[in-house]
């Protein structure tokens, strides 16, 4: 994790490790992109009032920087002082010139940005998708730091030198031209508000993010592509999650994984399925899947478990309500193909009445084909999120509607 310190000024990295002050020091780098690709680039690093005053105190002669003049700035609520030079923008013309000033250190200020990530250097490409919008390719990755075996010589802890990190703000804001969607990477430090993008460096994990600007589904379908470590090429789910995942219609966990494995709850289940079909999703009565509930419900996809709640919902689906829903969303779409009837699933006696008929639809529309060469169904089994993903695969159910 990029949360480590690393010193903008010697002198003044001393004396605040000495003090062991937190919340010291901000680090913000604001980039400002028009709809022709032309902009901004602002660096305002700076301190607080508390911070400036001890430095001055604990000061040696007692005069240095008495004369010198800082500018107020504030972010996030909280008032920063920046020293002559602390304040810097230039101006680019192309997004050749923009991935030129964000990956140089030819500014003060973007070279203490770029130190104060200690460890972590994080590049940043732009460039354009084929729909004209753009396209921001992020690479941060770990670094051993020549400052880290001079860090107890002040003699702080790491606990300390821990919490005063994680009290400090490094930040790059992107504002773009129009809607920010994440493609790839984790979702730690990672802030996305309409046309704007934010990332927390003291929080980002170290590894390669993707986002863009692009709304048209088919250069979002292009564009995704998953990089999940515990989801490989071999793995026998893999191609239904790649799809499932350039589609739009799955994503993965806020430190990169996909837990292939994890039990799919009900909730989840209709979200996807909701998405799929572009019918009603989103929070009502507090409850971010009431929507995508209560369309799957009264399309009859599912059947009523009761009250559209988490106690009823958050609860992991089985494998009867999930087949049986595939089954009823596709048939339409769908060719029989096999000749199973009721004698053919070992336990068929175990499936609950709602979903018995459309069970043994579903094998012979090659929805599945059971558990093992008897076709054993197990309906009261969980499905996990690659099972899932394999269902909707084998049913061409891969990507999110257009609105």
């Amino acid at each position: 994790m990029m949360k480590k310190t690393k010193k903008i000024l010697s002198v003044l990295t001393c004396l605040l490790l000495a003090l062991s002050l937190t919340g010291c020091m901000a680090v913000v780098m604001d980039v400002n992109v028009g709809a022709d690709d032309s902009g901004t680039v602002r660096v305002r690093s700076g301190y607080t009032k508390e911070t400036m005053e001890q430095i001055k105190a604990l000061e040696e002669d007692g005069e240095s920087g008495k004369d010198e003049t800082y500018t107020e700035f504030t972010y996030n609520g909280n008032t920063y002082y920046a020293p002559e030079g602390g304040i810097e923008e230039k101006t680019f013309r192309s997004i050749e010139e923009l991935n030129a000033l964000l990956n140089s250190d030819g500014t003060k200020g973007n070279a203490e940005m770029r130190e104060q990530q200690d460890g972590a250097d994080a590049a940043y490409r732009f460039s354009k998708n084929t729909d004209g919008s753009l396209l921001l390719e992020i690479d941060a990755t770990e670094k051993e730091s020549s400052e880290d075996a001079k860090e107890n010589e002040y003699g702080m802890s790491e606990e300390e030198l821990q919490a005063m990190s994680e009290d400090m703000v490094v930040v790059t804001e992107f504002s773009l031209p129009a809607a920010v969607t994440q493609l790839s990477g984790g979702k730690a430090g990672v802030t996305i508000d309409g046309k704007k993008l934010s990332l927390d460096l003291m929080k980002l994990e170290s590894g390669k993010y993707r986002f863009t600007t692009s709304s048209d589904p088919a250069v979002l379908a292009g564009l995704r592509t998953p990089s999940f470590p515990d989801v490989k090429d071999g793995d026998w789910y893999y191609q239904a999650v790649c799809e499932m995942f350039k589609g739009g219609l799955v994503r993965g966990y806020d430190d990169g994984t996909f837990l292939p494995l994890k039990e799919l709850t009900y909730a989840e289940f209709c979200t996807i399925l909701a998405n799929a079909k572009q019918i009603a999703t989103g929070t009502e009565n507090g409850y971010w899947a009431y929507k995508a509930i209560d369309a799957c419900v009264k399309a009859g996809y599912i059947a009523d478990r009761g009250g559209i709640t988490p106690e009823n919902y958050n609860v992991p689906i089985t494998r009867e309500a999930a087949v049986a829903g595939m089954y009823r969303v596709a048939k339409d779409t769908l060719s029989a193909k096999g000749s199973f009837t009721a004698q053919s699933i070992p336990d068929y006696d175990k499936i609950g009445a709602d979903y018995a008929q459309d069970i043994v639809s579903a094998y012979n529309y090659g929805i599945t084909t059971g558990m093992d060469a008897q076709h054993t169904f197990a309906p009261q089994g969980k499905l996990n999120r690659a099972q899932v993903c394999q269902l909707f695969f084998n049913v061409g159910m891969t990507q999110a509607k257009a609105s």
